[in-house]
């Protein structure tokens, strides 16, 4: 879903509607804040006009991740079967201990 302004966050410094993104300081801010002695002469977008950018590199980073969970969970399957068959073998390996020392 696109960005929208009427979400009412506020500003916890001036309680005014966040509509500004410092890219300085890469947070979401108040016009009041552009002014204030902290982000004095940053660098500033309309959040409007950088949600696109940044919603489409969550979306990159998010298909990524998204890969890496899916090899994860391969992974953790395969260990578990491995670990199953490693579990029967010692199982076997134990049956025949037993059945040597019976003869």
């Amino acid at each position: 879903l696109p960005f929208n302004e009427d979400r009412n966050m506020k500003c916890s410094d001036h309680n005014e509607p966040i509509k500004v993104y410092c890219e300085t300081c890469q947070e979401l801010i108040c016009r009041d804040c552009t002014i204030s002695q902290r982000h004095q002469n940053h660098k500033y977008k309309l959040v409007t006009e950088c949600y696109p950018d940044h919603h489409q590199e969550i979306e990159a980073n998010l298909t990524t991740v998204k890969k890496k969970v899916a090899d994860i969970n391969t992974a953790v399957t395969n260990l578990i079967s491995r670990e199953r068959e490693v579990t029967e073998q010692g199982e076997d390996v134990k049956k025949q201990i037993h059945i040597q020392s019976q003869l």
